[in-house]
């Protein structure tokens, strides 16, 4: 069904596919099999981003604003329509900004609680033991409240995760597990 490529058209063919494709999108099937097999060492080359978390008034501002996000670094792009595609990344070059709205359709951003709960025990006795999770929580674009339940956690401890997490410009109310909500 595909046409055999001269040695030419194989590094044009290549190079159509570096200059269109952004890493971990669709590759299409219509496309010829020598841009479909560069896409695929393109993303071998780049290690597939997790899918994008943010809270659904971040989402809300991001939208309104209408920007985009680079699929390849992370990075945000003003101006950019909430069904963009392959739109070029003002920071990495590459063309793999999407809008908003599309990245949600691809399943690449996930919307998520403004408020997240976390749950100490009396088995966390040091703050090494927690603090990965505090650091995965404050680093969520945008959680703006964490609510722990203490379940006979050491007092101190407790203090130092509220204190922690408070460094995220992150509102922390707590309770006692036995207590009512």
């Amino acid at each position: 069904m595909f046409r055999e490529l001269n040695e030419q058209e194989q590094k044009e063919f290549k190079q159509w596919a570096h200059d269109n494709y952004a890493a971990h999108t669709k590759i299409e099937k219509i496309w010829h099999p020598m841009i479909q097999k560069e896409c695929s060492k393109i993303n071998a080359k780049h290690p597939r981003p997790e899918s994008l978390k943010m809270t659904k008034f971040y989402y809300m501002i991001l939208r309104g604003q209408y920007r985009g996000i680079c699929m390849h670094c992370g990075a945000e792009k003003g101006r950019c329509e909430p069904d963009a595609r392959y739109y070029p990344c003002d920071e990495c070059e590459n063309k793999s900004v999407f809008g908003i709205e599309e990245l949600v359709i691809m399943d690449e951003l996930q919307i998520i609680e403004n408020r997240t709960v976390l749950e100490l025990n009396e088995y966390i006795e040091k703050f090494s033991e927690i603090k990965p999770k505090l650091d995965e929580i404050g680093e969520q674009i945008r959680i703006e409240e964490v609510h722990i339940i203490n379940d006979n956690c050491d007092e101190w401890l407790l203090g130092k995760c509220i204190g922690y997490l408070e460094n995220f410009d992150i509102t922390v109310t707590w309770r006692n597990k036995n207590e009512t909500p």
